[in-house]
């Protein structure tokens, strides 16, 4: 197999933007499909508002039976053309019959969600015939197990080392506290116990009905991407990554990035931490006490906050790459794989 075709959002740092660069590395030929589009970027008023209403048209679109048919329609032309032997889409954006007209071409397909379970939607995958379906969260790989046939693996995030600049100098911190990500209630719950710090968040505008506990300055209004990203977090003291209540055992994509970045994060203990780091690695709290605490203790603490760092760092560039997932990930499809080994799998 060596023509592989990557279906999502494949636009600068995103998931299907890692996967189809890290095939590359590994030799293969691979195409790209856009079935979804990174609207987010725009740093200008107007620009945020014509892409809010882009994303919103384009969604509802895909509800509909014609103007679905002509989105996909370049797809299967784009198989057939490149001779694509398999697709890895990165959300559960096909339909079961749609899934079904691509293996009738002989191609095989895989799903890696990369979201929280609270994101499946319709779980379209469900009443698909995928030849393999990968999560990053154990409770779903066993729910699903446990009650059906289906070909289902656990999957982790994981580093891309090939897309990030990295300095060779330390950088001088400009911020205490950082926060990067979609803004969310779930998240400025937490945050807001950060107010009086020097704190600064980095993602997309909140939404309108969400009232921010933090001055307007603290929120950039735009994410953050590759470069942009190392850089910044690196010049922060410290990385808050509080973890989506989706997430019952699994871990972040920004977990995997702020470690193999090299920044120093704190983070949410959940039961896959251990598959992932050591305790030498992390810093993890289970409670607003114990984020609180972290926080105060390592701001003051910058050996340690580098000790751990590095380790962290190290780990994810020796275990937890995309280039390992994906050695996994086609050892499922073609062979019999099981998956990443961990103990909370249930055999």
């Amino acid at each position: 197999m060596k023509n592989v075709l990557v279906l999502g959002n494949t636009q600068i740092d995103s998931f299907a933007f890692h996967i189809a660069q890290n095939f590359e590395v590994m030799g293969y030929e691979v195409s790209k499909f856009g079935f979804e589009f990174n609207t987010y970027e725009s740093r200008s008023y107007f620009g945020k508002r014509v892409n809010k209403y882009f994303r919103y048209a384009f969604n509802q679109s895909l509800n509909l039976n014609f103007p679905r048919k002509m989105i996909l329609k370049p797809l299967y032309r784009m198989i057939k053309e490149n001779k694509v032997e398999l697709i890895v889409t990165t959300h559960d954006y096909l339909w079961p019959e749609e899934v079904a007209q691509i293996k009738q071409m002989g191609v095989k397909i895989c799903l890696w969600f990369p979201d929280p379970i609270i994101n499946f939607g319709k779980a379209y995958f469900l009443n698909a015939n995928y030849d393999a379906l990968f999560f990053k969260e154990p409770f779903i790989v066993n729910k699903i197990n446990k009650f059906s046939n289906l070909p289902v693996f656990y999957l982790p995030e994981c580093f891309n080392t090939h897309a990030y600049k990295l300095p060779d100098e330390e950088l001088k911190p400009v911020n205490d506290l950082v926060a990067f990500g979609s803004s969310y209630s779930w998240r400025e719950l937490q945050l807001s116990n950060f107010k009086d710090y020097n704190l600064k968040i980095f993602g997309s505008d909140p939404p309108s009905w969400l009232k921010t506990s933090y001055d307007s300055s603290v929120h950039a209004g735009y994410p953050i991407f590759l470069d942009e990203k190392s850089k910044t977090l690196l010049e922060s003291k410290i990385v808050l990554n509080n973890i989506n209540f989706g997430e019952i055992h699994s871990l972040s994509a920004r977990i995997f990035e702020t470690a193999g970045i090299g920044a120093f994060q704190i983070f949410d203990e959940t039961e896959s931490v251990s598959d992932i780091f050591t305790k030498d690695e992390c810093a993890t709290f289970k409670n607003i006490d114990e984020m609180i605490h972290l926080v105060d203790y390592y701001l003051e603490n910058k050996e340690e906050r580098q000790k751990i760092s590095a380790l962290a760092k190290k780990r994810v560039w020796s275990d937890h790459t995309y280039e390992k997932r994906i050695k996994l990930l086609l050892d499922c499809v073609y062979d019999s794989g099981i998956g990443f080994e961990s103990k909370l799998i249930v055999a």
